[in-house]
C-alpha cells in the first residue's frame, strides 16, 4: 500500500516550503549489499507559515486566510501523486522515486519538460551517464557499476568519433537506420580496428539506449528494432584451467617471489567459487559460517544484487586461514592480470592455445602459451567449468554464476575434447556397455 503525508521542510523559518512524502514499501540495495527503505519526496511550490500549520493534521489551521483552498489544494496533489503511483504499476513500471517524480513533474513542472528533453542520442545517453544512479536486477535497485559506466562512455567517445569523420558531427535518432548500422560496424571493425565481439557490446548498447529513448517517447525511429540491426559475435578461445594446473599454481613454492603470493592465493579463491572479481575480491568475515553440515560462503552478489551461497572449499579454507580468516591484499585488476600470466609461466602452464582474432575485418589465427591468456576473469570461467566436469548439476552451478538460461551457461563453459570424451565414458551408457560380453 501507499501513503501521502505532508511535512515542512524548516519550522524555524517564517515560512516553509510543504514536502509531501509518498512511503510504498520502496527498498534500494546500498553500496553495503543491504536492503534500505526509502521514501519519495516531493515538492510543489507550496509554502506557509509553522504558526498556520497544523502539524498533527498535515493541513492549515482554519484561522488561515484561505485555509479551504489551500487545504483543498493538498488533497489534489495527495491524489495526483497517488494516482501516478498506481499508473506506473498498472503498466507493470516499477514505481522509484526517479520515475514518480519524472511523472509529477509533467504535471506540477512543465517547463522542465521540454528544457531538458534530449534531442539527440549524444544528449540522451550523456545525460543518462550523469543521472543514472541505479540498475534493476530481478526488480530490485542495485547501484550502477562503474565499470558499466565506463562502457556507456566509451561508447559515446566512439560514436561521437564515427559522427565527427562520417556525419558531419550529426547523430539524431531519425539517422539510427539500418545505413548507419552498417556504415559504423565498418567503421568500428576497419577504422578502428574492433573485433566482432567488441562490436557486438557498442551495438548492444546502441540497442538499449534506444529502447529506453522509444519507451520514454523520444524516439520514434524503429529501424534499430530489425533482425538485421543485430549485436555481431564470434567465438573466441577463452580459457579454464583444469583442477591439475590449478593444483601446480596453488603448490607453487612463492619464497622468491613474495610479491606474485596474494594475487595468486585471490585467484585461486575465485577458482574455487566461479564468483565474479568484483564478488570474490570483496569477501567478508561476515560472509562465512557454519553449519552442523559444514562452512559455506554466504554473499550478496554485486551485479545481480542476488544472494549466493557455497560451499567453502578446503584450498579456499586453507588460504583465508593464512590470512588471519580474511583476503589477501588486493591490487589493480591490471597488475593482477600481469602477476596471473607471470604465475602461470611459473606453474608451467604453457599449452599452446589457438587464438583467432578479427583485425580490420580480417580473421588472423595465432598460437599463444596459455599462460598468457590467464585473467582475473579466468577464475570464474575455470570455476564453472570445473564444477560441471565434476558432475555437479547445471542448475546448481547456475545459481552461484547468475546464468538465466542453460544456453548461455553453457556457452560460458569452456571444455577440451577430451573432457567432453571422459564426461561421456563416466556415464551409465558406456559404463554398461563396457561390461558386456560378445555372444561366441
Amino acid at each position: 500500500m501507499a501513503n501521502v503525508s505532508f511535512y515542512l521542510k524548516d519550522r524555524k523559518k517564517n515560512t516553509s516550503p510543504i514536502y509531501a512524502r509518498l512511503s510504498f514499501n520502496y527498498k534500494e540495495i546500498d553500496n553495503n549489499g543491504t536492503n534500505k527503505y526509502r521514501y519519495f519526496k516531493y515538492t510543489f511550490g507550496e509554502k506557509i507559515s509553522p504558526k498556520d500549520w497544523n502539524r498533527k493534521k498535515q493541513k492549515a489551521y482554519e484561522s488561515y486566510l484561505g485555509y479551504a483552498n489551500f487545504n483543498d489544494k493538498l488533497k489534489k496533489i495527495e491524489n495526483d501523486i497517488l494516482n501516478v503511483w498506481r499508473e506506473l504499476t498498472n503498466k507493470n513500471i516499477k514505481p522509484t522515486p526517479e520515475t514518480l517524480k519524472k511523472e509529477l513533474d509533467k504535471i506540477y513542472k512543465p517547463e522542465l519538460q521540454t528544457a531538458t528533453k534530449p534531442v539527440n542520442l549524444f544528449d540522451y545517453i550523456e545525460n543518462y551517464i550523469n543521472n543514472v544512479k541505479y540498475v534493476y536486477r530481478q526488480n530490485n535497485p542495485v547501484p550502477i557499476n562503474k565499470n558499466t559506466i565506463k562502457k556507456y562512455k566509451s561508447l559515446l567517445t566512439r560514436l561521437k568519433e564515427f559522427a565527427k569523420e562520417k556525419r558531419k558531427n550529426r547523430l539524431n535518432f531519425d539517422d539510427i537506420n539500418l545505413d548507419f548500422y552498417n556504415d559504423f560496424l565498418e567503421f568500428l571493425q576497419k577504422e578502428k580496428g574492433n573485433a566482432p565481439n567488441t562490436c557486438g557490446k557498442y551495438i548492444a548498447n546502441i540497442k538499449k539506449f534506444l529502447n529506453m529513448a522509444t519507451e520514454e517517447g523520444i524516439n520514434t525511429k524503429l529501424d534499430f528494432q530489425s533482425k538485421r540491426f543485430a549485436k555481431p559475435t564470434e567465438v573466441t578461445e577463452k580459457i579454464y584451467l583444469t583442477e591439475t594446473e590449478l593444483r601446480r599454481l596453488y603448490d607453487l613454492d612463492l619464497t622468491d617471489n613474495k610479491r606474485l603470493e596474494p594475487a595468486r592465493d585471490l585467484f585461486l579463491i575465485g577458482c574455487y567459487t566461479a564468483l565474479r572479481y568484483s564478488d570474490y575480491t570483496n569477501i567478508k568475515p561476515e560472509n562465512i559460517y557454519t553449519t552442523d553440515k559444514g562452512t559455506f560462503i554466504n554473499m550478496k552478489t554485486q551485479k545481480t544484487g542476488k544472494n549466493v551461497i557455497i560451499p567453502l572449499h578446503s584450498i579456499v579454507k586453507n588460504i583465508l586461514d593464512k590470512y588471519g580468516n580474511k583476503l589477501p591484499r588486493s591490487i589493480s585488476n591490471q597488475k593482477t592480470n600481469d602477476y596471473l600470466k607471470e604465475l602461470g609461466e611459473l606453474a608451467g602452464i604453457n599449452e599452446q592455445v589457438s587464438i583467432s582474432k578479427n583485425k580490420g575485418g580480417v580473421r588472423v589465427d595465432t598460437n599463444k602459451p596459455k599462460y598468457e591468456l590467464i585473467t582475473t576473469h579466468t577464475a570464474r570461467r575455470s570455476g564453472a567449468t570445473n564444477m560441471y566436469l565434476g558432475g555437479i548439476q547445471v542448475q546448481s552451478i547456475m545459481k552461484i554464476t547468475g546464468h538465466t538460461t542453460e544456453k548461455a551457461f553453457m556457452s560460458y563453459l569452456r571444455f577440451t575434447e577430451e573432457d567432453n570424451a571422459n564426461i561421456l565414458l563416466d556415464s551409465n551408457f558406456f559404463n554398461k556397455s563396457m561390461n558386456l560380453k560378445i555372444a561366441q
